[in-house]
């Protein structure tokens, strides 16, 4: 299926695709479920801007379509590929590629719907109302005070454009000194490739943070490999890891607390007997459970109640209970007499 061609969208198309699936009940055939996975498919493809597949994890799609299992996801999602609803590419080993495809004998605007004039009318106001933004923001960008002078400002106010909702406060309220550079965009100066952008598990389309990001963090609390010759350095490998692992929301808003509380262990750090490697930045990527279990204190230091036992095998701390003692009578060691 990876050698069909991507095709072309209309507007809106998440909107026109859930009618057609309404009104052909296209749920008969493919099941609700998989109504709401080319719904999910349709989305993300929609705020990537209709550019080509999308790609998503299993888990990532039966969360979406209801929490279904995974051989429920897959049964359903052949449903859809058979049926000429959905194209699907494997890659890697959970990972896919999807996007959707409308059946011969099924068009988006055609007969028993509106036609498409009817359709932009609906739209058409909002439509217009942000072009109209888009337009007098960039009427103030290039006439504005941008380049220090206020007769832009004065322009575009004539034209009816609110300079205080378009342009900058700062650029709006004074005039800048003169010589004075613009602040640079929290683009400039990134050195690296940015991170691609990618559908989280809601099927929304989110910018991950960068693996510079990570490094520095790890870095900064001395983890294994802190002070390695040249640093810790990125690599397709790691920053592919790093942005499948922030699919997940959860991850992504909690990975920085995570090397926070690893960075306080001594274990994590490398720094007890028979566990000197530590926790390495890989281990970190690969393993898709040691950011829960690192919050949920595994590798904390030991505290009341608990002992850490290095040699343990499966290099774990070992909990040891620890209840009261008095009145405890000791058992009587092998060919000797009870002890006190």
């Amino acid at each position: 299926m990876g050698n069909v061609k991507y095709p072309q969208h209309p507007d809106v198309f998440p909107l026109r695709l859930s009618k057609l699936l309404l009104r052909e009940k296209v749920a008969t055939v493919i099941e609700a479920a998989g109504c709401w996975l080319l719904m999910a498919v349709a989305a993300a493809e929609d705020d990537a801007g209709c550019q080509g597949p999308v790609s998503f994890w299993n888990d990532q799609l039966a969360l979406l379509i209801g929490g279904v299992s995974e051989p429920t996801l897959m049964r359903v999602r052949q449903k859809c590929v058979d049926a000429g609803w959905l194209n699907y590419t494997k890659r890697h080993r959970k990972d896919g590629l999807y996007f959707v495809t409308i059946p011969d004998g099924y068009v988006l605007v055609g007969k028993g719907r509106r036609p498409d004039t009817a359709v932009a009318k609906e739209i058409g106001g909002q439509a217009d109302q942000a072009k109209q933004k888009e337009t007098r923001a960039k009427a103030c960008v290039n006439e504005g005070p941008r380049g220090g002078s206020r007769e832009g400002l004065a322009k575009a106010q004539t034209k009816g454009i609110d300079a205080q909702r378009f342009c900058p406060p700062s650029l709006s309220s004074s005039s800048p000194t003169s010589g004075e550079e613009e602040p640079p965009t929290p683009e400039e100066g990134v050195t690296g490739n940015p991170p691609s952008a990618v559908a989280d598990a809601m099927g929304s389309v989110v910018r991950p943070d960068r693996l510079a990001d990570l490094i520095a963090a790890w870095v900064a609390v001395k983890l294994p490999g802190w002070d390695a010759p040249g640093g810790i350095r990125e690599n397709p490998t790691r920053r592919g890891l790093f942005e499948q692992r922030q699919r997940s929301p959860h991850w992504r808003n909690s990975w920085r607390v995570a090397v926070e509380r690893l960075g306080k262990s001594r274990r994590a750090r490398g720094g007890t007997p028979g566990f000197e490697q530590g926790i390495r930045l890989d281990t970190f990527l690969k393993d898709e459970g040691l950011l829960d279990r690192t919050l949920e204190g595994e590798w904390d230091d030991r505290g009341y109640g608990a002992a850490t036992v290095p040699d343990s095998p499966s290099g774990r701390s070992a909990m040891l209970d620890i209840g009261p003692l008095d009145g405890m009578k000791m058992p009587a060691a092998k060919g000797g007499s009870d002890a006190g």
